[in-house]
């Protein structure tokens, strides 16, 4: 394996080499040859790239790259850069099919995704050219259809891009943020978190300041995912060193032309600071920005917040879910292009690693708790730490970790809602959490314990910290592991799995004490199986002696208590398998345990019952097996008893058993062995046959030569025993139910096929034995079960014998195992670790003696079978039933034999055949060099050399057999009998194994994988494992050797025998009968994946029976051939790969109208869907398209490769030459498809439903690369007005994309811009904007007012469509140019398409045309507005022609705009409407002329003609047309509906002027966005000047009104709306600085007013059923309706600046008797204010209105009703209220434990008692203190006392707040809580009701919520304290 200096490999790298090979039982190539190998595949590569061959010659070599990385041979790193540069230069060059784009972007992921292969020190790439295809790509316009992949690539390639890159990243990205589109605030946000680099995060404070006034839950999942990113790279410091932007080179700079970029990079200038101090601080700095340990109590709030938000925001209150927060509403804002990105990581994950990469050993630390309450801490002679102050200056945090210390307190607040009784949807979020959280902590923990760690010591977690935070998670794990949901149960597992691993002493003593008890008692079911759960996931707690050496203790009584679980009843099994297989890792102890000895002593004694365990055991699985249900007779022969259900349990206690059997001693396997043995030969069930087979299997497996020594001998006896009988006599050839006199039959068969499992050498001692029962098998076996079961014997027998697989998987290596010291103290080794190069597999590979063996049955029992068969085909042979059933008994023979010797004997292919076969390749057109092909390697195949005489017999007896199986096919095909049908199935089925049958078929590489994959995630520990359990070597060796086996079936040699069986499997599948069918079709399919040629060869067949006159069973199968996604997707990616299949395909699948059948027409209708679905516009742009950066790549990479030779360049030549010449041989079949798709749609004979796909395939082949043709384009206009809906709209589709094509075409100036759809419109100027103010936005915003001067339009550019920078910060911008007076700035067209524009001109023109295309616009439908598609239909027509078609549909517009109907209506606005936003660019004067005539309709419309049905329709028309444009260009229009929304009467006896008038408004504001600030002042005052309108549609509109004028309103407060001001800004003002406007008042002025008023309108609001009609309720009403509005949007933030002095009058409206609507509204409106989370400032100003109402309203329903607003918006925000505002509340909610109703004195109880599961423990002593003390001094004197009721009063006051802190701990139990039960509440047991109604319920729900942890909490409870809790749950005893 040793390798030269020239490979540029490192030690590590060969050394890992080195352990794949030597796991292998053979030897492998040297390295040198495979690196040959790849050198050759790479100047394959380069070869096509430089020829620009990507879609035939890239993809090929692209592929067998991927499948030469499955050898895991290693690639120098400098090849590696050179390789990822190549394909990241290929995923980016402009034009390059999607395809081809995916295919590369799949390798770059596999050649970068290593962390530690490659870093940014080692390659940089380019964000530029992503960035330029993705921005113009991510929002597709309504004539738009393709879509890239570059969000992806962007992704994947992060990590790469330069440091210094962000600040020229932001100066592009950022301008586009607009507070008003949600598209844009997403799209934005996308853009940073993709591009920006991670390291150096100096914009962090302006991302958090974005995330802080934005109201949307997208938004937050990638801000959680950032910051998570962000934290978990910047545990090591030098992440951001600032000297690291200069140490890394700056290579990868490219433009938009592919070109290296000329001058410096954008870097912005940092006012001059101390350098060294600045270096010296930085990790301090970012450390502090990311995690959530920040300095400044701000900081630490928002990062609290932070989380809450993210992890607790579904958590519904007792609101009824109306204080959930709105982002979710908001983001219905959000396009669908948003679907389309990469799946943004899961919140709960992101919010994890966030938190356990901020944690870090940075304050003081506490006390340690040694408790589940981690805030609970030790009392001290009755003091407690809580009840002492703490010092400001020194804060103590749990474990001295500030994270940590956050996480506990969130934890501990929601600790409820785990619990199984308080579960729902966001229990499985929080169990999710906790996973997580641990999971990562281990990720790190591990990582921080290797050598070459770098994070600082001071940095890294402590065991402390670890131990705390199991502490802190623990509780909430051991209550949900009893869900009866399984997601939340599985979460739990894997929670509890990692806190064993890091505190087993912690967790698995915990989960032993709940388990023993619910297994012995078995009452509740649930508990039971979720107790097993829970074992089954801290089983290496209890197996692994290294990790808690006093785990396996408890092992045998565990197992014990397992043992009644295996039954068929409850399908959770515990697998016993983690006594050997779980893996060991290290910790130190927490508490003080017993010495090693002793624990050995007690594990020795425990487990000294072991072998009566094993015994018992067994016993139950055969008790199992005993009462299987009776098989089900649909089911394969052999599927064994019962169903689905019942196979997982078997399976699942044969998987146990097995693992059990493979590591026991020989004298209990001896014990085991007699058990199966006796019960295998005394007892028959036919429902246990394959059990049986299982159970035997699992013994043959441990030890094959006792087992096959006990068992052999009598199951031979007893087959030839029952066969002599007649067992197996009965012919059949179907699987019915089997026989009675069969079973014992069965059941020897399949003991006896269970031995063979193992070690082939061991079965040669009975060779006689096996030769001479095969032999009478296959003559006496004739039902279909007994020659089924004798093949599967036969060929599990020569599997034994053949094939290369391990021997054993025990959990040590074979030396250990039989070493004295590990038998004397193997216990000591459970659970034992390996690396990789310390296992050593043992392999069985054939030996001489077994090959022997197998050619022995080959030659003696296979070849006379061949015999019989050739026999019964002849001719004269009669076929009835006992033809039928021998010939498939012998057929069966063959092809499981067959089935048997998979890697028997290699198949070689010599250069002539591989030369040869290329001419046949289903690869077109291709170099036969150009081909890929495989060289063989070694892989375990037994006989390998062709002058073998064995190699020899084996290849003639294969090709006999191929022979036979055609001659069948030829003979039985003309048979169609129903005899012959199974005759003809297992002819299929052997032809099937004869050609699939080879190398991985058994050892499959893909199942492998998964399967190891699987097992990787069941006994993983940590993310980053080295050490794994043998087993998993072991599986890692297997896939190793399937992946190389893999290989060698790549590529199959077709034969000329094989090509004569596949020609009789395509017969097959057009054979009459559906099964026959069906089965050659599948058979067919998975050929073509082994076998190159065989759709080319299959396809001529297929399409010969398509023609008129073909037989319809023939007909329909080959549709169903044509129809698997091998062919179809083959055939119908012709545009860019295969272009010349697309004529034949098309002629024929149009052909197949002929046939009415509706089965025939079913199956043509779902073979044109597929093949529609994988149709894609066919363009070669990539090939003319120059992009040097792609050009360096390969050149760099060809330095690397071997030189190349003359006849490589004339190869390369070659290749161009053959590419452009299949380019043109591929238009030409593109052109002759599209004539023939013309032909057809064309004829009067074509069904309809022929024309939508043929119209769906002409769409798609209209092309950007050329002109479109005159034909396409006419029969697009004449089916606008086809009548069949689908016809139009595909049409109209059509048309769209043609026109802007042409357009593209028309200004293009090099193919590049055809490549990226970049329109180079001739009015459109760059501009740049020097005057980057303030002054220059109130200029910008100002200038919409004015219309535009045409002289200075014309040569300034002025108009702006879209709005691209400016809302937050400007950057430069594009804009338009006034078109001239009269000559058109568009045309002409582009020359090419000249005929096709002027044939639409013509067509258009008629007026016949517009009368006929508005005459489908008016039909009835169920549209209400507009429809778009026939805008844009209309818009492109307008645009291309411009006014020459004006003219035509003029009086078409005026008929139908008269006409009231809505239909008419809708069809008006439709040809109006895209008349005006096509005639953007007409020559100013055409324009003119427009309006002049629409405007006077529009008026009409507007004013008279307008009725409430239409008034969407005409809604939606203004939406289109002022969408995207500047309003100047719509002057008249805009000018018409500013004047009218000013002048409207509010309380006009009709509200439906206003309504529509306000309509109209809103469709401009909303279209405009802030460039309708302009008006916003005087609409406004307008507004609320009529905000108490008389009508409720009115004041809907004047809410919603204000809502959006509040968010155009909007400015951020930045001092220079630039971006390097911006993002400095950002992160040195400070935090309480306002710099996005969130908490700027735009109006207030007016609303102070109105807040001022509002209680003189509520004391003269009129009463009963008129108080609706009230100014106070309708003006209150609509001010409601605007902040709900508003809480539902982006900016829902800055709705507090309102909130705040209406909340006093929002507690009064929510009590109004007489107004639900009102008070419905107002309370809903305080719920849902609750939720959003406010500007820090803000909190405590709502907290303080609260308290003044709650405090001094004379109303008591305020206060009662107040108190859960209050506990609701605690919950919600408690991360940002301030400890002394916590300590009010307490107080206050205290003094309302007196009030003297008591309805509130109760609220306040049970809101004390929510609030205190969030508050700082430290406070709950004082309470403690205060309520027993109120509780002792209170004196109750007789009832007929003055004081008695005041006293009652304080008494009760008292009590609840006892019951309040008892209800505070739901689920664990403080070491103060028994004090309160025993000494307060008993005593006042007997006291009048509502004290002792009080304590009962109290004393109810305590047993309620402690029971499942009553054994725990009870230890804390004296004597006295247990009695008295027993009195008040029993309650007064009569004879007390």
């Amino acid at each position: 394996m040793a390798d030269p200096p020239a490979c540029g490999l490192t030690g590590e790298q060969l050394k890992k080499l080195s352990g794949y090979a030597c796991s292998l039982p053979y030897p492998i190539e040297p390295n040198s040859e495979i690196q040959s190998l790849l050198d050759l595949y790479l100047t394959r590569i380069t070869q096509c790239i430089l020829a620009k061959d990507y879609e035939t010659g890239f993809l090929q070599w692209d592929a067998m790259l991927a499948y030469w990385l499955m050898l895991k041979h290693p690639i120098p790193k400098e090849k590696r850069i050179a390789i990822a540069r190549v394909y990241f230069n290929i995923c980016v060059v402009p034009g390059m099919p999607l395809h081809v784009v995916t295919a590369a972007s799949d390798t770059l992921q596999v050649l970068i995704r290593s962390k530690k292969k490659l870093t940014v020190e080692d390659m940089r790439l380019p964000w530029k050219p992503i960035w330029d295809i993705l921005s113009k790509d991510f929002f597709l316009s309504r004539r738009q259809f393709e879509i890239t992949q570059t969000s992806y690539l962007a992704e994947m390639s992060h990590r790469f891009f330069h440091p210094a890159c962000g600040e020229e990243m932001l100066e592009v990205m950022l301008p586009s943020f607009n507070g008003m589109s949600l598209n844009s605030i997403l799209a934005t946000q996308y853009y940073l978190n993709t591009f920006l680099p991670l390291s150096h995060p100096t914009w962090l404070p302006m991302m958090m300041r974005l995330w802080s006034s934005i109201n949307s839950e997208m938004f937050d999942e990638r801000h959680f995912a950032l910051l998570a990113q962000l934290a978990e790279i910047h545990v090591i410091p030098r992440v951001s060193d600032p000297s690291r932007i200069k140490d890394i080179p700056d290579d990868a700079r490219i433009d938009e032309h592919g070109l290296p970029e000329q001058g410096p990079r954008v870097r912005w200038a940092v006012p001059p600071s101390d350098s060294s101090a600045k270096e010296a601080n930085f990790a301090k700095l970012y450390a502090s920005r990311v995690g959530l340990n920040g300095a400044k109590p701000e900081a630490k709030a928002e990062r609290n917040g932070l989380v809450w938000k993210g992890l607790f925001k579904d958590i519904p209150l007792a609101d009824g879910g109306t204080s959930l927060p709105t982002g979710p509403i908001a983001d219905d804002q959000a396009s669908f292009e948003f679907s389309r990105l990469p799946k943004v990581t899961w919140r709960i994950y992101s919010l994890a690693k966030l938190i356990v990469y901020s944690m870090a050993p940075d304050g003081k630390p506490m006390p340690r708790s040694g408790t589940a309450t981690p805030f609970e801490l030790p009392v001290d002679n009755g003091n407690s730490y809580f009840s002492l102050p703490k010092k400001a200056t020194e804060p103590s945090y749990l474990a001295g970790c500030k994270a940590l210390d956050s996480l506990a307190k969130l934890i501990v607040s929601v600790e409820s809602f785990f619990h199984p009784s308080n579960s729902g949807s966001w229990t499985e979020d929080l169990c999710a959490f906790l996973k997580y959280i641990v999971f990562e902590f281990n990720k790190r923990w591990y990582d921080e314990l290797k050598p070459d760690c770098e994070v600082p010591m001071n940095r890294r977690l402590t065991h402390e910290i670890r131990r705390e935070l199991v502490l802190s998670l623990r509780t909430p794990a051991l209550l949900a592991m009893f869900s009866v949901d399984s997601d939340i149960v599985a979460n739990v597992q894997s929670a509890l799995k990692s806190m064993t691993i890091m505190e087993p002493d912690l967790i698995v003593p915990a989960i032993i004490e709940r388990a023993v008890p619910s297994l012995e008692a078995l009452v509740e079911t649930d508990r039971t199986v979720a107790v097993i759960k829970a074992l089954g996931a801290i089983s290496i707690g209890l197996v692994s002696r290294d990790l808690y050496y006093g785990g396996a203790k408890y092992l045998l009584q565990i197992l014990e208590l397992l043992l009644p679980g295996i039954d068929l009843v409850s399908k959770t099994m515990a697998l016993p398998t983690v006594i050997v297989e779980e893996p060991a890792e290290t910790t130190e102890d927490g508490e003080q345990r017993l010495s090693e000895e002793e624990e050995d002593t007690l594990v020795r004694d425990s487990t000294a019952g072991f072998a009566n365990w094993v015994t018992s055991f067994i016993r139950r699985v055969i008790l199992l097996l005993e009462n299987l249900p009776e098989e089900d007779p649909t089911s394969n022969p052999g599927g064994g008893g019962g169903g689905t259900s019942e196979t997982t349990v078997v399976d699942s206690v044969m998987d146990t058993c097995s693992q059990i059997c493979v590591h026991l001693s020989d004298s209990l396997f001896d014990l085991v062995l007699d058990l199966v043995y006796d019960f295998a030969t005394t007892t028959v069930r036919s429902n246990a046959v394959r059990a049986v087979h299982q159970l035997v299997a699992c013994v043959a497996n441990a030890n094959p030569a006792k087992t096959l020594a006990r068992f052999v001998p009598i199951c031979v006896r007893n087959i030839r025993v029952e066969l002599e009988h007649g067992a197996a006599s009965q012919r059949s050839v179907t699987v019915g139910p089997a026989l009675p006199s069969d079973a014992t039959f069965h059941w020897y068969l399949a003991i006896l096929r269970g031995l063979l499992c193992n070690d082939g050498r061991v079965v040669l001692s009975y060779k006689k034995e096996m030769i001479s029962l095969l032999r009478l098998l296959h003559e006496k076996a004739v039902s279909k079960r007994g020659f089924t079961f004798t093949g599967r014997f036969l060929s599990s027998l020569l599997l034994m014998l053949t094939h290369t697989y391990p021997l054993e998987t025990r959990f040590v290596n074979e030396d250990e195992w039989n070493s004295p010291s590990f038998i004397a103290n193997h216990h000591r080794s459970w659970g034992r670790l390996y690396s990789a190069d310390a296992v050593q597999v043992q392999w069985h590979q054939p030996t001489p003696e077994e090959l022997s063996f197998s050619l022995e049955i080959l030659g003696d029992i296979i070849e006379p079978v061949l015999v019989e068969l050739e026999t019964s085909i002849g001719t004269g042979v009669k076929h009835d039933n006992i033809w039928s059933n021998n010939f498939c008994r012998s057929l069966c023979f063959v092809r499981d034999a067959l089935s048997g010797i998979p890697t028997l004997w290699q198949e070689y292919i010599n250069d002539e055949e591989a030369l040869a076969a290329a001419t046949s390749s289903d690869v077109f057109h291709e170099l036969p060099e150009f081909i890929a092909t495989v060289k063989s390697i070694e892989s375990g195949f037994a006989l390998n050399d062709k002058n073998d005489i064995r190699y020899r017999q084996v290849a003639k007896l294969r090709e006999r057999i191929s022979r036979f199986l055609h001659k069948a096919s030829a003979s039985l095909r003309n048979k169609g009998d129903e005899n012959t049908v199974p005759a003809v199935l297992m002819l299929i089925s052997t032809c099937r194994t004869y050609l699939t049958e080879y190398a991985d078929s058994r050892d499959n590489y893909y199942s492998q994988r998964d399967v190891y994959i699987e097992e990787l995630g069941l006994t993983r520990r940590y993310s980053g494992q080295k050490t794994w359990p043998r087993a998993i070597f072991i599986r890692r060796a297997r896939l190793y050797h399937a992946a190389r086996l893999r290989w060698n079936c790549l590529e199959r040699h077709r034969t000329p025998l094989n090509d004569q069986i596949i020609d009789d499997i395509v017969e097959w599948t057009m054979w009459p009968y559906a099964t026959v069918r069906a089965d050659s079709q599948a058979c067919l399919e998975s050929l073509t994946g082994l076998y190159d040629g065989i759709r080319r060869r299959c396809l001529p067949v297929i399409y010969a029976n398509l023609t008129k006159g073909t037989d319809d069973d023939r007909m329909k199968g080959a549709l169903y051939t044509l129809n698997m996604q091998v062919f179809s997707k083959f055939i119908m990616s012709g545009p860019g790969k295969e272009a010349t299949l697309l004529p034949d395909c098309v002629r024929r699948l149009f052909e197949c109208q002929w046939n009415e059948k509706p089965s025939i027409q079913n199956c043509a209708s779902s073979l044109a869907e597929r093949c529609l679905t994988g149709f894609v516009e066919p363009y070669f742009l990539s090939a003319s398209v120059t992009y040097p950066s792609l050009q360096h790549s390969v050149d760099t990479l060809q330095g690397l490769l071997p030189p190349r030779s003359s006849a490589d360049h004339a190869l390369q030549k070659r290749c161009d030459v053959n590419r452009r010449q299949r380019h043109e041989i591929q238009d030409t079949a593109i052109k002759d498809t599209t004539q023939i798709l013309l032909d057809i749609a064309e004829s009067s004979a074509t069904h309809w439903r022929y024309s939508i796909v043929a119209i769906r395939m002409l769409r798609t082949l209209v092309r950007r690369d050329l002109p479109a043709q005159k034909a396409q384009f006419v029969y697009f206009l004449s089916q606008v007005n086809a009548d069949h809906p689908s016809l139009r709209y595909y049409a109209q589709r059509s048309i769209m994309k043609a026109s802007r094509y042409i357009k593209l075409r028309t200004f293009a100036n090099r193919p590049v811009d055809l490549a990226l759809l970049r329109n180079r419109d001739p009015l459109r100027r760059a501009v740049t904007v020097q005057d980057r103010t303030l002054a220059h936005t109130t200029a910008y915003l100002e200038s919409f007012r004015s219309p535009i001067d045409r002289k200075i339009g014309r040569h300034t550019p002025l108009l702006q469509d879209k709005v691209a920078s400016g809302w937050l910060v400007w950057n430069d911008d594009s804009r338009f140019l006034l078109p001239a007076t009269s000559k058109s700035v568009l045309q002409p067209w582009e020359p090419l398409s000249a005929e096709a524009v002027a044939e639409m001109r013509r067509i258009t023109q008629d007026p016949a045309f517009w009368e006929s295309l508005s005459a489908h616009y008016v039909e009835e439908n169920h549209q209400e507005v507009a429809v778009m598609d026939n805008l844009s239909c209309v818009k492109s027509i307008a645009q291309l022609l411009e006014e020459d078609c004006f003219l035509a549909v003029k009086p078409v517009i005026e008929k139908h705009i008269s006409d009231p109907d809505q239909n008419k209506q809708r069809g008006a606005a439709e040809l109006l409407g895209g008349l005006i936003a096509g005639s953007k660019h007409w020559p100013t004067n055409a324009q003119d002329r427009l309006w002049t005539w629409g405007m006077p309709l529009m008026q009409k419309v507007f004013s008279s003609t307008l009725k409430t049905d239409t008034l969407s329709i005409w809604a939606s028309f203004l939406e289109y047309v002022f969408t995207n444009k500047d309003p100047r260009r719509l002057q008249p229009l805009l000018d018409w509906i500013v004047k009218q929304g000013l002048n409207m009467d509010f309380n006009a006896e009709s509200s439906f002027e206003a309504v529509k008038t306000m309509c109209f408004v809103r469709c401009l504001v909303d279209t405009l966005g802030w460039r309708f600030a302009a008006w916003t002042p005087e609409f406004l005052a307008l507004y609320w000047d009529n905000i108490g309108s008389d009508h409720d549609e009115v004041l809907a509109y004047i809410a919603d009104a204000l809502a959006t004028f509040c968010k155009i309103s909007w400015r951020p407060q930045v001092t220079k709306p630039i971006t390097q001001a911006f993002v400095l800004e950002c992160a040195s003002r400070p935090a309480e600085d306002d710099i996005m406007g969130v908490e700027h008042a735009y109006h207030m002025a007016q609303f102070v007013q109105l807040v001022e008023k509002l209680p003189s309108l509520r004391e003269t609001r009129l009463t009963g059923a008129k108080a609706p009609r009230s100014p106070y309720d309708r003006m209150f009403t609509t001010v409601i309706r605007w902040l709900s509005n508003g809480l539902q949007d982006v900016n829902a933030t800055s709705m507090f600046q309102y909130l705040l002095p209406l909340l006093p009058e929002l507690l009064q409206a929510a009590e109004l008797q007489d107004s639900d609507d009102l008070a419905g509204r107002a309370q809903l409106l305080l719920i849902s204010m609750c939720a959003i989370t406010p500007p820090l400032a803000a909190v405590r100003k709502v907290l303080e209105v609260l308290f003044e109402a709650i405090k001094s309203s004379p109303s008591w329903r305020i206060r009662l009703n107040s108190l859960p607003i209050l506990q609701i918006l605690y919950f919600r925000q408690v991360p940002l209220i301030e400890e002394d505002m916590v300590i009010k509340i307490q107080d206050m909610l205290s003094d309302c434990l007196s009030d003297e109703v008591i309805e509130v004195r109760e609220r306040a109880a049970s809101t004390l008692s929510g609030i205190l599961r969030c508050s700082p423990r430290r406070t709950i002593l004082l309470l403690k203190h205060r309520f027993t003390r109120q509780a002792a001094t209170v004196f109750l004197p007789a009832r007929n006392d003055a004081n008695y009721a005041s006293s009652l009063r304080q008494l009760h006051a008292a009590i609840l707040g006892v019951t309040a802190l008892i209800d505070a701990f739901p689920y664990s139990m403080p070491s103060w809580l028994p004090e309160l039960i025993g000494d307060v509440l008993s005593r006042h047991a007997y006291n009048p009701i509502p004290v002792s109604r009080t304590i009962r319920n109290c004393a109810a729900k305590f047993k309620e919520t402690h029971q499942d942890t009553w054994h725990e909490d009870s230890l804390k409870f004296n004597e006295e304290q247990m009695s008295a809790l027993a009195t008040l749950l029993a309650g007064p005893s009569y004879y007390a």
